[in-house]
């Protein structure tokens, strides 16, 4: 496990980490540089424990929202007041060059965006009191409650997207992945939380039968072909679960993509997994508790797809893992919420409360093998073994 400790570069500063590799971390930090308020992306290397500065703004408004996109040259940044217009900038991670930074206007409000790779970025709106006609006459002509555009960061165009399974969409629901040399777009359409899918269950003679979640994928060079064409994009339905079950994605890793697949008259949950390269699946895991398990839980670390089952004992909780993990050990109880274990050793977890002066945030980390606990205050990220604390 390597420890990154940023703590002493991002003093009293508005971070976010935008990227954690082995050499590596990228993050933006804003703050009053001379009486401006400025952005600043920058990159700390592990190695040499010293930071650079790969680019700066002052950014002179502030009611705009910047959003981060990192890829394998690239940071993207889009800045939005949740208006009609955007300033989309990319930037050179070893550079620094302007590769892009242009200001683009939009048919209503911005809602959300998702760059879907390092040339294309997609971005919702929705009506606003300046497009109420257009907007009447959009959604009387395609039935869509919001507009898509997908910007074309090369050629600095943009195109609509008229298919309805991304109009309706939320940006969360759009998960780029690589299989076979080429990128790929899984569409999530859940039917509600989770919570309300299992309510259409148990409701489901008033409900009908159109309750559905379903997932769809696509190549995304198709989907840019189709959107320039003005064409509903080519996809292939991956699953559809009725009222009677329920599909919700969690995560991927190198070879797989993970969902929950919960079957309610069986109350049957379970991990299942889709091998990215052949589209083969299978039951990763079960995730239904025994009947003499109440004091015990599943716990899924999305961010680096590792699975555990915790229980509570006397002594501590017992830690097992059952995906990418194969960890067996007891912690104590005061290590805070459970984050990950790395290397099958080192647990994480974070402790958090409010005070008078503030909110505070430790970082444990203990290890199996000595029976020892570090704590820092800070906050952490974990990506793969590093655990970055800042």
């Amino acid at each position: 496990m390597t420890v990154i400790d940023m703590r002493n570069f991002v003093h009293d500063c508005d971070i976010e980490l935008i990227e954690i590799n082995d050499e590596v971390v990228y993050y933006a930090e804003e703050k009053m540089e001379e009486g401006h308020n400025s952005l600043f992306l920058l990159e700390y290397n592990r190695a040499e424990q010293q930071e650079r500065i790969v680019a700066n703004y002052i950014l002179n408004d502030e009611a705009y929202n910047q959003h981060y996109f990192a890829f394998e040259n690239d940071i993207i940044v889009l800045m939005e007041n949740g208006k009609s217009v955007a300033w989309i900038l990319r930037i050179d991670k070893t550079t620094g060059q302007e590769k892009n930074f242009e200001q683009i206007h939009f048919i209503g409000d911005f809602l959300q965006c998702k760059a879907l790779d390092q040339d294309h970025i997609l971005v919702l709106t929705g009506e606003n009191e300046e497009h109420t006609a257009l907007f009447s006459e959009y959604q009387s002509l395609t039935g869509f409650k919001h507009i898509a555009y997908l910007y074309d960061m090369q050629k600095k165009e943009y195109h609509y997207i008229k298919d309805e399974r991304i109009c309706e969409a939320d940006c969360d629901c759009f998960v780029p992945y690589r299989a076979k040399g080429e990128m790929h777009l899984l569409v999530l359409q859940p039917y509600g939380g989770e919570r309300e899918k299992e309510h259409c269950f148990k409701n489901k003679c008033w409900l009908g039968q159109e309750v559905y979640d379903r997932v769809w994928t696509c190549n995304l060079k198709k989907l840019v072909q189709a959107a320039c064409d003005e064409q509903e994009i080519p996809m292939e339905e991956l699953f559809a679960a009725d009222s009677d079950n329920m599909i919700r994605y969690i995560g991927m890793d190198s070879v797989n993509l993970y969902f929950k697949a919960k079957h309610f008259p069986w109350n049957d949950l379970r991990l299942c997994a889709v091998e990215k390269e052949t589209g083969s699946r299978f039951v990763a895991a079960p995730l239904t508790l025994k009947e003499e398990e109440a004091e015990a839980e599943f716990w899924i670390d999305t961010a680096n797809m590792r699975g555990f089952h915790i229980a509570k004992k006397e002594e501590g909780l017992e830690l097992s893992g059952f995906l990418n993990s194969n960890i067996k050990a007891v912690y104590p109880k005061d290590m805070g919420r459970f984050i990950t274990c790395v290397e099958n050793r080192f647990i994480v977890g974070v402790y958090e409360a409010e005070s008078d002066q503030g909110g505070f945030c430790f970082t444990n980390i203990y290890d199996t093998r000595t029976d020892t606990k570090e704590s820092y205050e800070s906050r952490c990220k974990v990506k793969g073994n590093i655990v970055v604390l800042y």
